[in-house]
């Protein structure tokens, strides 16, 4: 089943018409406006902001949309809008944590890398010759 209906879909996209036509010039016009107004000065009912943004406002800023800049949700929309399948839309099935830190903890020690957690990152070796990249 589809997350949004399609009246949520048309609305949400008309919105971004702008964004579309104008680019990083509309992107950067948006810093002032929260998600949350953004989304109430087009129509779009509350409940995409709660279905969708929330978790991608969680995920780029862990800000909720109430407060978070719809600048940085833009941004972020404006790339997607570039890939080729970019349109489309998946959350986790769990926490992050649970289901994609340690699937990648175990992917890279399964291999014989180290992963540290207590220390800030300097640099990341990938090769045997200590060549960062």
């Amino acid at each position: 089943p589809d997350l949004l209906t399609w009246e949520e879909k048309i609305k949400l996209g008309i919105g971004l018409v702008p964004a579309y036509l104008f680019g990083q010039q509309y992107v950067e016009s948006q810093e002032s406006v929260t998600v949350q107004e953004w989304m109430r000065q087009r129509g779009v009912p509350d409940r995409v902001t709660d279905e969708v943004f929330i978790a991608m406002s969680k995920a780029l800023n862990f800000i909720d949309p109430d407060k978070l800049s719809m600048q940085c949700v833009l941004i972020a929309l404006n790339r997607f809008l570039q890939e080729s399948h970019g349109s489309k839309i998946a959350f986790l099935d769990g926490s992050p944590t649970e289901r994609l830190c340690e699937p990648l903890r175990e992917y890279i020690e399964q291999r014989g890398g180290i992963v540290r957690t207590d220390a800030p990152v300097k640099r990341i070796l990938i090769n045997d010759n200590d060549k960062d990249k």
